[in-house]
């Protein structure tokens, strides 16, 4: 829980745990505010919006077994080892999925890839292949036995509900699935979220945001730069009520001199 307490000329964030309270004149909220898991008391002033995420199962195992030609449609003639290692699907011509989600956002072929990671040779001289999947949900048995070409229980087909792991170990002898919010769908919008959340306009103090950018992208690499801007700003700011505090005094100015003074030298920050 984060509680904004009132001071004379700005605020003091002060975070409460069981053990103690700290106070801090400005805080950098680092993450996705909807994943942050952090409440505020009042609540801010601007709230980021809830950005709808892609969510990605990606799954990763291990198998004895490459992947079925038939799978793929490929013909009776084709062997396990001409099936590509890596396989991207796309929509078939004429298809429009529009602003489909989830499964129903990834077209026919139910998946959106797979992969063999590696080629691992066993100590007891067998092979093992690392595969990866991209999907939209989780991964089922009848999926894993139609990719690996296994056969496939009669009162299996039309659809199950058992993950990868009822498989034998024979076929899948080791797997581990991870739920991702990958990347932001790409929605039209008129604005994007507010550097800071909290704080008066020029001010180093309050509450910053960096990850107002995820709506836009959602990288490592935007997010650094991120908060690099954030940091920059602080920092500026810092230095700028610092130097023109000093102005203000030798020089005399009136409230209304120095704030003028002030936003000119923020303008070029912002």
């Amino acid at each position: 829980m984060l509680s904004r307490l009132p001071r004379q000329h700005h605020r003091k964030i002060a975070t409460n745990t069981e053990l103690d309270q700290e106070e801090f004149d400005t805080v950098v909220l680092a993450t996705p505010y909807q994943f942050s898991d952090i409440s505020f008391s009042p609540l801010l002033a601007n709230p980021p919006d809830e950005i709808p995420y892609v969510t990605l199962h990606v799954t990763l195992f291990t198998s004895p077994h490459r992947l079925s030609p038939s799978f793929f449609n490929l013909g009776s003639s084709t062997s396990a080892d001409e099936v590509p290692d890596m396989v991207l699907t796309t929509l078939p011509e004429g298809v429009d999925l529009g602003a489909k989600k989830g499964k129903r956002g990834v077209g026919p072929a139910g998946f959106w890839s797979v992969s063999l990671v590696r080629k691992i040779e066993m100590d007891d001289s067998t092979t093992q292949y690392l595969y990866k999947v991209f999907s939209p949900e989780k991964l089922t048995k009848t999926w894993m036995s139609g990719l690996l070409g296994l056969e496939v229980p009669k009162k299996d087909i039309g659809g199950d509900f058992e993950g990868i792991d009822r498989l034998s170990r024979h076929d899948i002898s080791w797997s581990n699935e991870k739920v991702w919010h990958s990347y932001p769908y790409e929605l039209p919008r008129l604005s994007f979220e507010r550097i800071r959340l909290e704080g008066e306009l020029m001010e180093p103090r309050g509450i910053w945001y960096t990850s107002g950018i995820e709506s836009f992208i959602s990288a490592m690499e935007t997010s650094a730069l991120m908060g690099k801007n954030v940091a920059r700003l602080i920092a500026n700011g810092f230095m700028v009520e610092s130097a023109l505090g000093s102005y203000e005094f030798e020089l005399g100015l009136t409230d209304a001199e120095f704030l003028l003074m002030k936003a000119a030298v923020h303008a070029m920050d912002y």
